[in-house]
């Protein structure tokens, strides 16, 4: 299987995130931050220049490792956000933070695949069956078209063939910064912030529909 696998990873590598994968980031209110990609290696080779993937000039590999699953796990921290995609791995995304209206910002993240197909069922099993992309943001969100939002974090979840198979996929949250609750999360400069409160979920929301792919048409 995994000789099958091996053109599929490397079309998959130049998204944002893979199939099955988790993506959870930081951004403070400089619009630096940090980040933790986790996905499903086909073999372990492909681990030492996955890693060479996530490191430019304003984006540096912090932690790497592998399991015998062969997930790996990845830590970055940027030094802006809009300069992710001067890393390899985040090439093929364009990431924007702006002023919006009344001292909101706007986060922006357009992700186009070139060589969009569905998987077969087999890969869908191995890579896992959704992509999850996560952003704990310097502020209260106000409007986005995320999945679900909660305070200051928004969260898009994709069956995965779905985003492997769109041109395009866009993902946008606009918040108001220095308002909301603190979520635990390492900032980037290694600090913690305060945990938000515990309770039966209240205040989460989720959206009734999943975030529009544009068709490129």
């Amino acid at each position: 299987m995994a000789r099958r696998l091996i053109p599929t990873i490397m079309i998959l590598s130049a998204l944002l995130v893979l199939g099955g994968c988790l993506m959870d980031a930081t951004v403070d209110a400089n619009g630096a931050g940090v980040m933790t990609v986790k996905y499903r290696l086909t073999n372990e080779a492909q681990f030492e220049p996955t890693k060479k993937r996530f490191e430019s000039t304003h984006v540096k590999l912090t932690s790497a490792s592998v399991d015998k699953d062969k997930w790996g796990t990845f830590e970055i921290k940027f030094d802006d956000v809009t300069k992710l995609p001067t890393a390899p791995f985040f090439a093929s995304a364009t990431i924007s933070l702006t002023d919006g209206e009344a001292g909101t910002k706007l986060l922006s993240i357009k992700q186009v695949n070139k060589n969009p197909s569905k998987l077969s069922d087999e890969m869908v099993a191995y890579f896992g069956k959704d992509v999850t992309v996560s952003v704990n943001l310097p502020g209260e969100v106000v409007k986005s078209n995320a999945t679900t939002t909660k305070d200051k974090t928004v969260a898009w979840k994709y069956p995965m063939n779905d985003f492997v198979s769109a041109p395009e996929v866009s993902m946008n949250a606009t918040f108001k910064p220095g308002t909301g609750k603190e979520t635990q999360k390492t900032t980037a400069e290694g600090g913690t912030a305060e945990p938000a409160a515990k309770g039966s979920g209240q205040g989460e929301k989720e959206n009734p529909q999943q975030p529009a792919h544009k068709s490129g048409k």
